[in-house]
């Protein structure tokens, strides 16, 4: 039986944890023995995790921040895993990154020898947890990303790690293509394999609940962290455009992060009050996708995009700003929508397919037929084969 490590900082709702989650649900364990390694805390995911893996809680949480404030916090409240930690760190970033090796007696229920180790993020922590700290015969990292936003001595950061690490799993083409360039790394040390879809298990958490309060007017979802690179400012945006247009809608915005003061200032601003609905962030939010009208997908970077896919899944009709992950299996007008990140074309296409009934039924059918391509039997097919 093969032993693997696991390492992620947290379970918290996120394209990465949901990976690693369905990864975890349909490995067979009559083949691997499992270990989970989590340094940020659980999260909404935890429930989740198959009974036949061993999580270790290791939170380095109170090991960062300023140097000397972390030491004195570390003897006050004899935390010293963290003390320790922090030392050792502060020393391999003032020499070489590998000296991390020497936090690894700190570890004390990993195992200490395994048959692949797995970093889950392209994180900096995991990332150097796995090529310097703990030992395995084969070193795996995954690459969830749409984009290179690393500086340039971030980039050499986490090559450097990248040398002790066999294989650089993509979830897309595109990815594959940000991490050979973008890292200097020969084809043959890069895998693709996409975040599969379990569309038994959306459709019956779509199941769980009905939304409360879904009015009968035009219904659009948006899911996803309220930052940047997610572009969630557009959603006020193509709604002002459609208040302008005359057309009565609900747009739930269902997520959380650091620009929602800014998203619902925005909302108040163009007085959209009462079209908008901001959910907080849901485990499930499966059944608002499952009754919604359309799904609009702002973000300006995607390696794959599951929020996209679980979408054409549940027969709900897509538009995306284009970028290169969803490019790569939507074909715009066939089986959903691909736009330019402005809001009044993007509130044009809106009013001109929101009556064409027969149209939307054959776009939905045809994203279903896209989202069966994901399958779990597939990815687990390639899962295997980078495992061994």
């Amino acid at each position: 039986m093969k032993k693997i490590l696991f390492i992620i900082e947290h379970l918290n709702a996120g394209g990465a944890e949901r990976s690693l989650v369905d990864i975890l649900s349909y490995l067979d364990y009559s083949r691997y023995n499992v270990d989970l390694l989590l340094v940020q805390g659980t999260g909404d995911y935890a429930k989740e995790i198959p009974d036949e893996v061993n999580i270790i809680l290791y939170s380095l949480d109170k090991a960062f921040g300023r140097f000397t404030t972390v030491l004195r916090n570390s003897i006050k409240n004899h935390d010293f895993f963290s003390f320790w930690f922090r030392i050792i760190y502060h020393i391999s970033s003032l020499t070489k990154w590998s000296n991390l090796k020497y936090t690894k007696k700190l570890f004390k229920n990993v195992n200490k020898e395994y048959d692949c180790i797995v970093a889950c993020r392209q994180s900096f922590i995991c990332n150097e947890l796995a090529a310097y700290v703990f030992n395995s015969k084969k070193k795996i990292s995954w690459w969830h990303h749409g984009e290179l936003d690393m500086t340039p001595d971030g980039i050499i950061r986490l090559k450097q790690s990248y040398s002790f690490i066999d294989t650089i799993v993509a979830v897309s083409e595109s990815s594959a293509e940000i991490v050979r360039d973008g890292f200097d790394l020969a084809q043959e040390k890069i895998s693709i394999i996409p975040n599969m879809l379990c569309i038994s298990r959306i459709k019956q958490q779509a199941q769980a609940y009905i939304p409360d309060s879904i009015p009968d007017v035009l219904t659009i979802v948006s899911v996803g962290r309220f930052s940047a690179e997610k572009n969630m400012q557009l959603c006020p945006k193509i709604g002002y455009q459609l208040m302008q247009k005359g057309i009565d809608f609900m747009w739930y915005l269902i997520g959380d992060g650091d620009e929602e003061s800014l998203l619902k200032k925005m909302v108040s601003e163009l007085h959209l009050e009462k079209h908008f609905c901001f959910t907080g962030r849901l485990n499930n939010p499966y059944p608002y996708v499952k009754n919604a009208d359309l799904f609009v997908h702002t973000s300006l970077v995607e390696s794959q995009g599951i929020a996209i896919l679980e979408s054409m899944a549940l027969n709900t009709p897509v538009i995306v700003v284009a970028s290169k992950g969803p490019s790569e299996y939507i074909k715009s007008g066939y089986n959903g929508y691909l736009v330019y990140n402005d809001a009044e074309s993007i509130a044009s296409l809106i009013c001109e397919i929101m009556d064409e009934q027969e149209l939307l039924a054959q776009l939905s059918a045809r994203s279903y037929e896209t989202a069966k391509r994901f399958s779990p039997e597939s990815t687990m097919t390639l899962v295997d084969r980078v495992l061994s």
